[in-house]
């Protein structure tokens, strides 16, 4: 975190013990802010109010909070930039006391924190965020079934969430979590919404490129790290256009099926490849988000086989177009089966 501000006073920090002594949540006052005429209160009754409006629904929630010198000075914290890692700790909320209204938090690293809160700078996190550590292996040449990746953690400005497995082209999803309603703070939800209006959340809506604005988190400090976009290049260029030719099973979790279809090609600047199914549809996909029954590498000549086809129906497209104006767009919608 970087600011252009301009330098103010200094500023010092002390624990408030040591300012207002051990029983500073007695003798610390605040002004009533409940239309009272101004008169103050024992602040350890007011942390308390706010702090239970948190309460038990909160114990469970995995969050990230802002280590206090970043949150306090606007930049990051040198300690653990220094190491390569964010200024944000990654943690989960484990009990309530009840008597004063903190949270006690413990962090996967290891560490603990005693707070109020509503006095932090954090943002929740959806289960199942995990920074993938994992290598994509291509599919042996006897075949075999390669399973969906799981969901991956993503960050797009301020926004965190896991993007889901098993979109189409165009109905990618990513889940993210939020507090259900602002009067409840403790008790969150999650919501599922398109790749693009997560983009849109994190503040760069209006790029609408979101393999672009989203980026992966990595295992090593919770960091922002390659765009999606690349990422998704990455792997599917472990199949890439050595596969066209290839027949495969795609699962479809709507149907509880597998839908029959080889290759036909492979787009280099995404990542995708192009399926054509046994019975006429055709489709592009982020095969790594799929859950494919791979078939044997395929005998001599496949490969051209399928170009040849690939071919032909492009050329056969293109005569169609040019006989009447077509009133379409994008892609095939075509569901194998139907």
């Amino acid at each position: 975190i970087e600011s252009d501000a301009p330098p103010g006073p200094a500023v010092e920090y002390v624990d408030v013990a040591t300012f207002a002594g051990a029983d500073w949540r007695r003798d610390l006052r605040v002004v009533d802010d409940g239309g009272g005429g101004g008169a103050s209160q024992p602040i350890g009754g007011w942390l308390l109010r706010q702090g239970a409006a948190w309460g038990k629904p909160a114990i469970g929630c995995t969050l990230e909070i802002l280590r206090p010198d970043a949150a306090r000075t606007e930049k990051s914290s040198p300690e653990f930039a220094a190491k390569g890692a964010t200024s944000w700790r990654v943690g989960e909320v484990v009990a309530f006391d009840a008597e004063t209204g903190e949270h006690h938090v413990t962090f996967f690293d290891g560490s603990e924190l005693k707070c109020y809160l509503f006095l932090q700078l954090l943002r929740y996190i959806p289960t199942k965020f995990i920074p993938l550590d994992m290598k994509i292996e291509p599919p042996a040449d006897e075949g075999g079934i390669a399973f969906a990746m799981p969901p991956i953690p993503v960050g797009c400005g301020g926004m965190r969430g896991v993007l889901l497995p098993g979109g189409k082209r165009g109905e990618e999803l990513v889940r993210y979590a939020a507090p259900r309603a602002a009067s409840t703070p403790g008790v969150m939800a999650e919501f599922t919404v398109p790749a693009t209006e997560f983009e849109r959340l994190g503040g760069k809506g209006t790029a609408k490129k979101w393999r672009q604005s989203l980026r992966l988190i990595t295992p090593t400090g919770y960091k922002q790290g390659d765009t999606m976009g690349k990422w998704l290049r990455t792997i599917g260029g472990q199949t890439g256009d050595g596969s066209v030719g290839r027949h495969i099973e795609i699962f479809w979790p709507s149907d509880n099926a597998f839908y029959g279809g080889t290759i036909a090609s492979y787009r280099n600047e995404t990542g995708e490849h192009e399926v054509y199914y046994d019975d006429g549809g055709k489709e592009v996909l982020q095969l790594s988000m799929q859950t494919v029954r791979w078939g044997p590498t395929p005998p001599p000549g496949a490969r051209e086989k399928m170009l040849a086809e690939v071919e032909a129906q492009n050329a056969a497209a293109a005569a169609e177009k040019g006989k009447k104006k077509s009133g379409g767009g994008g892609g095939s919608n075509h569901r194998p089966g139907s």
